[in-house]
């Protein structure tokens, strides 16, 4: 884990890959650090804004260190169907365009 400050009121947390991304992020979620104002996960970072005025950077990185990595929740999303039709006047074109079948 490498902290690196992004502005005055961010630190981005550099991991060894998504799945330890997920697993601090969940984390997090579920036990935040006082004074987190936002988080913003990426492949390989997380970005966590914090209040300065309620933690430093020093100490969010201190508070974030000993973190387990090892477990990522695998959370219980649902499944969201949005029903999508393609008939466009266009179709014939794109289908030719794409290679694929109208």
């Amino acid at each position: 884990m490498r902290f690196l400050p992004a502005g005055e009121n961010a630190l981005l947390v550099q991991l060894d890959g998504l799945d330890q991304v997920l697993a601090l992020f969940a984390g997090l979620r579920a036990r935040p650090v006082p004074g987190m104002a936002e988080m913003i996960p990426a492949a390989e970072t997380l970005l966590i804004g914090f209040d300065p005025w309620r933690i430093s950077a020093a100490a969010l990185a201190a508070e974030l260190a000993p973190r387990d990595l090892s477990h990522r929740s695998t959370g219980s999303g649902r499944v969201v169907e949005i029903p999508v039709t393609y008939d466009g006047q266009d179709l014939d074109e794109v289908a030719a365009l794409t290679g694929l079948n109208p």
